[in-house]
């Protein structure tokens, strides 16, 4: 499974610097931080396959040259979740960044590539409910 995750860097690096208990925390597409960020990522984001708890690696990160100009700096990072064989199921539950900010909203779009079928699940502050899309 690969996940391409976008935020403002500002708030992932507010959320990074808390978890670590520092006052700041420069985010950059080094080893440093991309462990960092995995770690938080491991609380907050938590997909399953088949019912077995996936982790996640970083393939690339850095700043998302497409956001508009003006526009606060946007972090992405590219992640691969490794499974045995193509699942039959995925359970996500997606809370990032629901530490910093009461009204977060997250959206998921998962593109099943086999078929071509896609489905959008949104998550919202501060409920907490996993949401499982069947491939079968």
């Amino acid at each position: 499974l690969y996940l391409r995750i976008r935020m403002f860097k500002d708030d992932l690096e507010s959320a990074l610097a808390a978890r670590a208990g520092l006052k700041e925390f420069d985010l950059s597409p080094t080893p440093q931080a991309d462990s960092a960020f995995l770690a938080y990522l491991e609380q907050s984001l938590v997909i399953h396959a088949d019912g077995e708890k996936l982790t996640a690696d970083v393939l690339s990160s850095g700043v998302d040259l497409e956001a508009g100009q003006g526009d606060a700096t946007v972090w992405w990072y590219l992640l691969e979740y490794r499974t045995e064989a193509t699942p039959r199921a995925i359970t996500v539950l997606d809370e990032v960044l629901f530490d910093q900010f009461d009204d977060q909203r997250n959206i998921v779009r998962v593109l099943h590539s086999p078929t071509g079928r896609q489905r959008t699940l949104y998550f919202a502050a501060p409920d907490r409910d996993p949401i499982t899309v069947e491939f079968g």
